[in-house]
């Protein structure tokens, strides 16, 4: 799918979340909302405990966990293992956002009398000395005793990494400040209360960052946003964000363009005006270099004719942002170890290998889901440069490949290869390997195979 019907299809996915908000006013119930914040409240009290107790009895029988059925002892099960992890240990969980609660009602066959409620707020989760942000999401319905329970769990970065969509968020991954790859996304609240953003509400969007040393960065009037990453604009290594922000005002918006400088977000161009239909009509990327003029980037305005409301576009050569002093494209060498997020290239075997995932990964053998994952044997051991994100790491000799989406590795099981790409620390459960291996292109088959070794 191209940029362009990208946009468009988030906006229609946005506008029609939005346009839901009616409903959601209809069949609006303070104390039911108030009853599922008290949820979130104690569920997030226990989790800085450690209180599984507390925990057991927050959840439903039955629980929707990252997408997987499974019973309230499995989720716990989990949670134990999480936190009583040695290598990876878990030491802090804070909220730090508002707390929204809104009408859930796709869910169900009631006629949209739905009492299933999801409660949305940022978590900020330090594990081993590395502090995250996620998008968080809290699924909440009173059981037949009246008893208000978590009945589903999941984050939009665990969302986008097994591949669900989530119509009212969208979590996009890049290289931002041109150092170390993150996840984006956008939140909306009622710019007064800060809580849910309903109809004709003066609403703002907050652009967060799976960094936790990032703020969050507000884009006015803005209800929710289209993101698209953009990389290539320029030599600086930093792929930039494009936000079309959603407005009540029927089809204008705004075109923004953010990349990540000094632990900020930053606009890398002014906002600059625009309308649906005349995106529609672009057939390639809104924001594109200039090849004239290297670090200046070319747009489309468009705006109205006061008289008679016609389209004027007008095109824009704009320079790049590049706040003084920073720079993130210098490759430092130490020793022979490998800086991450820097080009690199290895050579050896490719091994297809499956791993047991969500929920348990592993605790329960006969429930938990499957991922199947390449894994290079490589050639010699490698060791990394650490920073403040990843860890350093002494003689890996085995690094996760993740390959281009066109890209199967199970047509290179058991060759011989060199691949190119850029490293970066594994960082969940999905990850087997100390050291993950991002492609920059295809395999390349040489002569050795595994039975020559």
């Amino acid at each position: 799918m191209n940029t362009i019907a990208r946009v468009l299809l988030s906006l229609s996915m946005l506008l029609a979340s939005t346009l839901c908000s009616a409903e959601e006013e209809m069949f609006d119930n303070p104390a039911a909302k108030q009853q599922a914040l008290l949820v979130v409240e104690r569920w997030q009290l226990a989790y800085q405990n450690k209180d599984l107790k507390e925990l057991a009895a927050l959840y439903a029988d039955q629980v929707d966990y990252f997408h997987k059925m499974v019973t309230r002892e499995a989720v716990m099960a989990n949670k134990a293992a999480f936190f009583n992890a040695e290598k990876k240990k878990f030491l802090s969980q804070a909220i730090v956002s508002t707390i929204t609660v809104n009408v859930n009602g796709n869910d169900t066959d009631d006629g949209g009398l739905d009492d299933r409620l999801r409660a949305e707020f940022v978590k900020q989760v330090n594990v081993a000395g590395q502090t995250q942000n996620y998008p968080a999401s809290l699924y909440i319905k009173p059981n037949a005793a009246g008893k208000w329970q978590i009945i589903a769990e999941s984050d939009g970065i665990t969302d986008a990494n097994l591949g669900f969509d989530d119509d009212s968020r969208q979590v996009v991954r890049g290289k931002f400040d041109g150092l170390q790859r993150q996840y984006a996304w956008v939140d909306s609240r009622n710019a007064k209360t800060g809580g849910d953003c309903n109809n004709g509400d003066n609403c703002h969007c907050y652009l967060w960052t799976s960094n936790a040393e990032v703020k969050p960065t507000i884009i006015p009037q803005c209800i929710n946003a289209s993101l698209v990453v953009v990389p290539g604009l320029d030599s600086s290594g930093r792929d930039r964000l494009q936000l079309i922000d959603q407005r009540w005002q029927g089809s204008w918006l705004a075109i923004h363009l953010y990349d990540i400088q000094y632990a900020q977000w930053t606009p890398a161009i002014p906002s600059v005006s625009s309308n649906v239909s005349a995106i529609e009509q672009f057939t390639g990327a809104l924001v594109t270099p200039e090849p004239a003029k290297p670090g200046f980037v070319r747009i489309t305005e468009t705006t109205s004719d006061p008289d008679t409301a016609e389209f004027i576009n007008k095109t824009l050569v704009l320079p790049l942002n590049n706040l003084p002093g920073y720079e993130t494209n210098v490759v430092v060498a130490t020793d022979r170890c490998l800086n991450y997020e820097q080009p690199v290239s290895f050579s050896g075997i490719v091994e297809i290998s499956v791993f047991f995932g969500p929920p348990n990964f592993g605790e329960e053998p006969e429930t938990d889901s499957r991922n199947i994952q390449g894994l290079l044997f490589l050639d010699k051991p490698i060791c990394t440069v650490g920073d403040d994100i990843n860890e350093a790491e002494k003689e890996q000799i085995e690094v996760t490949l993740i390959p281009p989406r066109a890209v199967d590795l199970a047509d290179f099981a058991g060759r011989h290869v060199t691949v190119s790409g850029s490293l970066s620390h594994g960082f969940n459960g999905h990850h087997n390997t100390a050291l993950l291996l991002s492609l920059s292109g295809v395999p390349k088959i040489t002569a050795k195979t595994k039975t020559q070794q």
